[in-house]
């Protein structure tokens, strides 16, 4: 589900599991500290106050929703500009 974005090449976040298949951290704050984008998709299967929030929204909208986060460091660009084919509302903070 995750990833990591180097320079707009999707690189599954699996690549650096450790052997118990438990992320490392390390590896991942490496990637970002290099200007990778990580991505944490399906947000609203693993945090409650997302999961409520997903909810929420699901209902007010009558329609499907997806919660997804995606980190890019200051100063660093991996989509390049596009459209997408269906409706995205995204939250910069």
């Amino acid at each position: 589900m995750e990833k990591i974005f180097n320079n707009g090449k999707s690189v599954p976040i699996n690549s650096v599991q450790e052997n118990s298949g438990v992320h490392n951290i390390h590896e991942i704050y490496a990637e970002y500290n290099k200007g990778s984008t990580v991505i944490l998709r399906g947000l609203q299967h693993r945090w409650k106050l997302l999961a409520d929030f997903y909810r929420s929204l699901e209902t007010f909208f009558n329609h499907r929703v997806h919660i997804n986060m995606y980190m890019t460091p200051s100063n660093s660009q991996d989509f390049t500009p596009h459209f997408d084919t269906h409706e995205v509302l995204i939250l910069q903070i």
